[in-house]
């Protein structure tokens, strides 16, 4: 058996599972875990503009994981997600683990990136706010 891997794994969902979205996130999480792979961290951006057209569609969900997988699971998880009908796109990314530690030892790159974060959380709470007020 080979060693487990770091992977991210970005997902373009359908837009029009909007209201059906827990369900559909739920079974691929499912698919995920039954693998033997482990949800480290779920970033959940919503439903935004395609850059281009895929496969007639101009809106998708993205959602990115930060999963913990054995790369023989991770083949047999790319056929199920072929045939899943709730994923318009996806693509897994093996992040560079040892350049991202390097670059958070140092405290101006720690800083950068937290404020960032911060200021992306802060900017979809505004959003939440805009909605729930309409």
């Amino acid at each position: 058996m080979s060693a487990v891997n770091f992977y991210e794994l970005a997902i373009l969902y359908y837009a029009n599972l909007e209201a059906d979205f827990k369900t559909a996130s739920a079974k691929i999480e499912k698919m995920i875990t039954d693998q033997g792979g482990k949800i480290v961290k779920t970033d959940n951006w919503g439903k935004k503009e395609l850059a281009y057209k895929i496969k007639q569609e101009t809106q998708a969900i993205y959602v990115f994981y930060d999963l913990e997988i054995d790369s023989q699971d991770l083949i047999k998880l790319e056929s199920k997600f072929n045939i899943d009908d709730s994923i318009l796109r996806y693509q897994f990314y093996k992040p560079d683990l040892k350049n991202l530690d390097q670059a958070l030892k140092h405290p101006e790159a720690r800083d950068v990136l937290f404020a960032a974060e911060t200021e992306l959380e802060e900017d979809e709470e505004e959003k939440m706010e805009v909605k729930s007020v309409s």
